[in-house]
């Protein structure tokens, strides 16, 4: 049990909020579609255990909690690696934030193939020039996240 214990991973639902209505969610059956973690309540659940790693995903778009980067930087301040599942239609005007917040890994939950052609030529080919742009220039700095693709219905 012990072992266990040193081993955790924290997956917690910044917000139920979205941009989108994919037919695969759930949420839209769900009673609270507005409910969105305080940065007070996240830090309250993450001290409360022995976590190597916190995933910020759920039936919401993370990128629509204002307070998700202070999120992921209180997490990485405190030596436990940060990701996020996003859909991706934020991502370009969330750039800065994304690379400044010390994240680690962000994956793309596109489950619509429309909004995967939307952002894959405008969002994510910009996100991974990006990457190298920064990986390149900025060699001192924690590197940017890493990218993962999920796959789509």
């Amino acid at each position: 049990m012990n072992w266990l214990n040193r081993h955790l991973t924290l997956q917690i639902e910044p917000t139920r909020r979205c941009n989108l209505n994919c037919k695969i969610c759930m949420r839209r059956n769900l009673n609270e579609s507005n409910i969105q973690l305080s940065l007070e309540n996240f830090k309250r659940v993450l001290n409360s255990g022995n976590f190597q790693h916190v995933c910020l995903h759920g039936w919401g778009e993370p990128l629509l909690n204002s307070q998700i980067f202070q999120m992921i930087k209180y997490a990485e301040s405190q030596g436990i690696s940060t990701e996020l599942t996003t859909n991706g239609t934020l991502l370009k005007e969330n750039l800065e934030k994304i690379f400044g917040s010390g994240l680690s890994i962000i994956a793309l939950g596109i489950h619509n193939r429309e909004i995967f052609l939307f952002i894959l030529p405008q969002d994510l080919l910009y996100l991974v020039l990006q990457l190298i742009i920064v990986s390149l220039l900025q060699l001192k700095v924690k590197l940017p996240p890493a990218l993962i693709f999920q796959s789509f219905a």
